[in-house]
């Protein structure tokens, strides 16, 4: 077994990757007959709950190939055969064993942390993407996708009802652009365009108080608007009706909140 000894803390060689200076990555060891190499991520556990971590096949002359990685081992580390691009780290530090399935030989290695998933945020019809590009929409059957080259599309231009999002980096999310943390996103509850009526966005959210659902959508003046009366039993004050320009529901700051 040969080592090399990587330090990394942001991509090299003019990479455009997303690593984070708060997610350290190191390359321990390289094991060439069995495809593996061994890292040591560190990363603020007060801070994050987890982070992503992926690969590059790398060389000096700043040539760069994603790794397929085909299984990841070590204490707190959750890796899914159906994304070979990278896998979590739950608690810092982590050591964990990659083995690559497209590699031969000797090769090197550059591998890199994230603490932030690609998300996007819509306003005036446009959505923005943060994250490595190219980007991946996934619809719901996880078969058909979008490929977007760049970081804003037209919301026009999407040619599927994308539910799921990755990046370059393949690091898996949620296509929503609501970023609420009482999002509730599970079958039959998916934040997704609507397919009929005015085809805005709609999604749902859980009220923590009493685990009631209620959809919500998003409304041309780039916010998110109740669908639905809050059940909550301390709203009883709450009225519906109209006042000028604006319908729907009214509560008080307690009841709101």
């Amino acid at each position: 077994m040969k080592k090399l000894l990587l330090l990394l803390f942001l991509p090299l060689w003019g990479f455009g990757g997303i690593a984070h200076a708060s997610v350290t990555v190191q390359v321990l060891a390289t094991d060439f007959p069995n495809k593996q190499v061994t890292l040591l991520v560190e990363y603020d556990n007060a801070v994050n709950d987890r982070v992503w971590v992926w690969i590059y096949l790398c060389s000096m002359q700043g040539m760069f190939q994603p790794a397929e990685i085909s299984a990841a081992t070590g204490t707190n580390v959750a890796y899914t055969s159906t994304n070979t691009r990278g896998f979590f780290v739950t608690a810092s530090p982590a050591t964990v064993t990659a083995t690559l399935s497209n590699v031969s030989g000797q090769f090197s290695c550059c591998a890199y942390g994230s603490d932030s998933p690609p998300n996007i945020t819509l306003s005036n019809g446009t959505y923005t993407f943060k994250g490595t590009p190219p980007f991946t929409l996934i619809a719901a059957n996880g078969t058909t996708t979008q490929t977007v080259t760049e970081n804003t599309l037209p919301a026009s231009a999407l040619t599927i009802t994308p539910v799921f999002l990755t990046d370059e980096t393949g690091y898996p999310n949620i296509f929503c652009p609501y970023t609420g943390i009482d999002l509730y996103n599970v079958a039959a509850y998916f934040c997704q365009p609507r397919a009929s009526g005015a085809q805005n966005w709609e999604a749902w959210i859980k009220d923590a108080r009493d685990n009631e659902l209620y959809r919500i959508v998003y409304m041309p003046d780039n916010k998110w608007w109740l669908a639905q009366n809050v059940k909550y039993a301390a709203t009883g004050d709450a009225h519906s009706g109209c006042d000028k320009e604006e319908c729907g529901r009214r509560y008080t700051g307690a009841q709101a909140s």
